[in-house]
């Protein structure tokens, strides 16, 4: 009988440990062809090959010969065998996504330790370790997070007694993300203790993994700079592995911080590959959660068709998974979706599915949030009886659990019952109500933001009625204080919509420019973090406003009543889109016809002139019209690096910008949408075009004309920009 002797199956375990999965695998794969091999060398040699499965991602292949180990080693009689290949098959189902399965796998389990180990050795302790540590895993998957911690806690007391260093940090890693979020001190001392241990190993698989539960920690510490760093390093040390799972996982993690910071066209690509990979694995739990984050984005895009179609298909996910929390979140999307999107009764038939889900399970923060949703919907239908009994079921859960963010939920909730009321008093009491929300910790900022626009509603009532000034300046600080919190949220979308709201106030105050200064900065906000929908929306609100520059100088000049400006503004359903959060719905967009392209240097001289389409015969006299109009915008756009000014001349259209010494125009006819976005674009090409660049910097000092090969690119990329993108 051929046996394989201590020295080689420490080789091969050797390897695993220190990462050289594809020289372990070759060696197994020599081992388990040798001849007349002892039955338990095989069963530990296949033990091996699994757990080389599990770290490389190769999930399907692992959970077949666990199966074929457990039913050898059972019909053998080896104990610790099958215990080591159940403890192995449980890890297999959690990174399938198969928590509660995994779960009621390893409470089998625990009631083997007794009967099939008669006696505590250095082996069955670490199968205890292990154990512990799954079981903690899964625990805080189905969020009983206090058994999670201490399973954890006790995986760690008995793996330090062992003085095992690889199995001390694993679970230091796990334990980290398990302890209290706020407590990110701790988990960063238990991470760089366990990373310490890994690079005295040497794997670099298990290296990754602690660079990426660092990024989560250093997310939670908001530093979110740091939080990439470390999630880029930990795929790069395991992308060599192939391991399509821990790539799903990094690339998701990458996916939220560009969310966090707004970019949210490179969230969505790093969401996709998570999904594409959690896929290609078949993990149920991360295609679940990729699918939530996608519909997420285009949420937050405002391209709700396709958040809800992403919505419902994680639906379908998480009741594959049999996960209540998972379904019940879901469904609270979908009516939140339909919400947005005005189907109020399908949002409240999905609403009610999550409250009953919720509340069975006793979640109340759940529980509260989808009431609050509930509450405002029933207003919206005018169900008064309705809103008072939801209102009546949040007091109570705010009474039990004594939770700030409920007790905000339902503080605004109140609110809103007593601001639809006609009675001044009442109203009175509701701007009381929205006042102490606002000068409340931030505990939710989409909270903290419906505080601020109903307050800034009912100022919007009293303004109406009184016509005082002063109101008018109380919204306007109220609108100052909201866009610092978006900006301290980074919530490019609350961003735009504020600044296009401070301008509605300002048109009222009759300040003209500053109104199209701040629809111009909203439109570049939205551009800029890919909000394609709002940033035309905006767009069309700012050409609609040009167009009526000569009505509104004649409104300032005969000085009308507060009242009247008030009327003639888009105030009230600006208000009442961004308290809904409404589907933006566009008309079909034209595209704009280019006409001309100037570059000028500070003192209005010409450096590059382009027509895209042959003028008519005044060309003279409207390229000296064009100029002149640039001309009178100069001084003051080149005193604000990166200012952008919109101007009209006869029936043509103006977009300026300045940038270092230079002031970049284009003229063109029809709506201006992307006619910012194309100038901006244009700007940074030739700004990284560097042969182009450095010219045109020299003839800023010393004015001389380009020469052909820069006229010729220039004109080229003109072209490109301008015409073929167009």
């Amino acid at each position: 009988m051929s046996n394989i002797s201590a020295k080689e199956m420490e080789v091969v375990e050797r390897f695993i440990i220190i990462g050289e999965y594809f020289e372990a695998l070759e060696l197994i794969d020599i081992m388990i062809k040798w001849e007349n091999l002892d039955n338990l060398d095989l069963l530990k040699v296949k033990l091996n090959q699994v757990n080389v499965f599990l770290d490389l991602g190769r999930y399907k292949e692992g959970l077949k010969a666990i199966k074929e180990i457990i039913t050898d080693s059972q019909k053998s009689g080896f104990r610790e065998i099958e215990l080591s290949s159940l403890i192995i098959q449980s890890k297999l189902l959690i990174y399938t996504g198969r928590f509660k399965e995994s779960l009621d796998n390893l409470l089998k389990i625990e009631l083997k330790f007794d009967t099939n180990l008669k006696k505590e050795t250095t082996s069955s302790k670490t199968l205890r370790v292990r154990f512990l540590r799954l079981k903690g895993v899964c625990y805080r998957a189905t969020g009983e997070n206090e058994l999670a911690e201490s399973s954890m806690r006790e995986s760690l007391k008995i793996a330090e007694e062992l003085e095992n260093e690889l199995e001390i940090s694993k679970t230091l890693d796990r334990l980290a993300l398990m302890i209290n979020p706020k407590d990110t001190e701790e988990a960063l001392k238990l991470l760089k203790r366990s990373l310490i241990i890994r690079k005295e190993i040497g794997n670099k698989y298990l290296l990754g993994q602690t660079m990426n539960r660092l990024g989560i920690v250093y997310l939670r510490k908001g530093m979110l700079d740091e939080s990439l760093a470390y999630y880029i390093r930990g795929l790069e040390y395991t992308k060599s592995y192939g391991n399509k799972d821990f790539q799903a996982i990094i690339n998701m993690n990458i996916g939220t911080i560009y969310e966090n910071q707004g970019k949210l066209n490179k969230s969505l690509e790093n969401y996709i590959k998570s999904l594409n990979f959690s896929r290609e694995v078949d993990n149920k739990s991360m295609i679940s959660a990729s699918l939530y984050n996608i519909s997420a984005i285009y949420r937050q895009r405002g391209e709700l068709d396709k958040a809800l179609e992403y919505q419902e298909e994680c639906l379908v996910e998480f009741k594959q998974l049999n996960y209540p929390n998972g379904i019940a979140a879901s469904l609270h999307n979908i009516g939140i979706i339909n919400y947005h999107k005005g189907n109020l009764n399908e949002a409240d038939n999905f609403l009610k599915r999550s409250l009953s889900i919720r509340e069975e399970a006793k979640n109340h923060i759940g529980s509260a949030a989808s009431t609050f949703y509930l509450i405002q919907m029933s207003l919206d239908q005018g169900l008064l009886d309705d809103a008072k009994h939801y209102l009546n079921k949040l007091e109570i859960i705010k009474n039990k659990t004594e939770n700030k963010l409920v007790g905000q939920q339902h503080s605004i909730s109140e609110a809103l019952l007593l601001k639809n009321s006609a009675r001044i008093p009442k109203k009175a009491k509701a701007e009381e109500l929205l006042r102490n929300v606002i000068e409340s910790d931030i505990i939710d900022h989409e909270i903290t933001t419906l505080a601020y626009l109903h307050l800034s509603d009912l100022l919007l009532e009293e303004l109406k009625l009184t016509g005082e000034n002063e109101v008018l300046e109380e919204i306007k600080v109220l609108t100052d204080q909201l866009f610092e919190i978006s900006k301290n949220q980074q919530s490019s979308s609350l961003m735009a919509e504020t600044l296009w709201l401070k301008s509605q106030l300002f048109l009222i105050s009759m300040e003209l420019n500053e109104a199209k200064h701040l629809l111009t900065q909203a439109q570049l906000i939205a551009e800029e973090k890919d909000l394609k929908r709002l940033a035309l929306k905006i767009s069309t609100e700012y050409d609609k406003l040009h167009n009526q520059m000569n009505k509104w100088q004649t409104l300032m000049k005969q000085d009308v009543p507060l009242a009247e400006r008030l009327a003639i503004t888009d105030i009230d359903n600006l208000l009442i889109r961004m308290i809904k959060r409404e589907e933006i719905t566009l008309l079909e967009h034209e595209i704009e016809d280019p006409i001309f392209l100037v570059i000028l240097n500070k003192d209005g001289q010409t450096l590059f002139t382009h027509r895209f389409s042959t003028l008519s015969k005044l060309d003279g006299a409207l390229i000296g019209g064009f100029v002149a109009a640039i001309n009178s915008f100069a001084s003051e756009i080149l005193r604000a690096p990166g200012n952008i000014e919109r101007i009209k001349h006869q029936e043509y259209n103006l977009i300026i910008k300045a940038h270092e010494k230079m002031l970049f125009t284009y003229v063109y006819k029809g709506q201006s949408y992307s006619a910012l976005s194309k100038l901006n674009n244009f700007v940074e090409l030739i700004r990284t075009t560097k042969l182009v660049w450095e010219a045109l910097d020299e003839a800023v000092e010393k004015p001389f004309s380009l020469n052909e090969i820069i006229e010729t690119t220039l004109i080229k990329k003109a072209d490109l920009i301008f015409v073929t993108n167009g």
